[in-house]
């Protein structure tokens, strides 16, 4: 099977990894977007709207698609990316060896008690429009849905693109953090690995099988098996290396990696 690179032009990192992918599937980059998929399989670093009439065309054809984005482990940032298969992200099922989490030396703290405010996670409107083809604004739907449900302070943390200074004080905002709301960011996996309950809205996220639900915000779901789970998210993620050895290639042609 052929794989086609769609990197998104004047992004020196999507060409990069996609080219890197690529060269561990046997692949090629494209040097130009074009108006219709080449024949093949098609690699995406994120979906802009310089590439998301071919992410949208795999869609309706039922395409073999790949997408890259950074890693699930705000720790990992820059060294580890995620890759999946016709998914935005992994469903967080699965099984594992644990063999790679371990490596990552990435600690599970204890479910925290009911702590004093809610801490609301946006997307970029980039994302939120284009990928998850949200109507409106998600912020301001989820702010007024909680502002009913709970008396509780609502935290909101601005989107931002400098993703490491944001990650960087995460930590404080959930310090007495009583529940993390997002729709699929991977701020979910860091509160659930620090022991703060989540809720994300997409099922699409690989954070959906340890989250809470809308109904449960002042008794979220803490439930067993964090460990387990995050050895099958650190399964999803690969560095660059891994990507152009054909590591990742490889272990995402397994059915239960997809």
């Amino acid at each position: 099977m052929s794989v086609v690179g769609y990197p998104t032009p004047g992004k020196g990192k999507a060409k990069q990894l996609v080219g890197a992918f690529c060269e561990g599937a046997g692949g090629k980059l494209v040097e130009q977007i074009p108006e219709q998929l080449l024949p093949g399989a098609a690699v995406f670093y994120g979906v802009t709207a310089a590439t998301v009439h071919l992410w949208r065309q795999a869609k309706a054809e039922g395409r073999e698609w790949y997408y890259i984005d950074n890693a699930y482990f705000d720790v990992c940032r820059d060294k580890y990316f995620r890759v999946t298969r016709c998914r935005l992200q992994h469903d967080g099922r699965g099984t594992s060896d644990g063999k790679r989490f371990r490596r990552l030396g990435i600690p599970v703290q204890p479910w925290r008690g009911a702590g004093e405010h809610l801490l609301v996670v946006p997307q970029s409107d980039e994302f939120m429009r284009v990928c998850a083809g949200y109507p409106g604004s998600w912020l301001e739907d989820v702010l007024h849905d909680l502002r009913v449900d709970t008396k509780r302070e609502l935290r909101v943390r601005p989107w931002s693109r400098d993703k490491k200074a944001w990650y960087a004080t995460l930590p404080a905002d959930l310090d007495r953090c009583h529940l993390l709301v997002t729709y699929s960011s991977a701020a979910a996996i860091s509160a659930l690995l620090a022991g703060v309950p989540a809720i994300v809205d997409s099922r699409d996220s690989i954070a959906w099988p340890m989250s809470t639900q809308n109904d449960g915000l002042e008794t979220p779901r803490r439930p067993e098996g964090r460990e387990a789970w995050a050895a099958v998210v650190a399964d999803r993620q690969w560095t660059i290396e891994e990507m152009r050895s054909g590591l990742a290639w490889e272990m995402l042609q397994e059915t239960a990696l997809a």
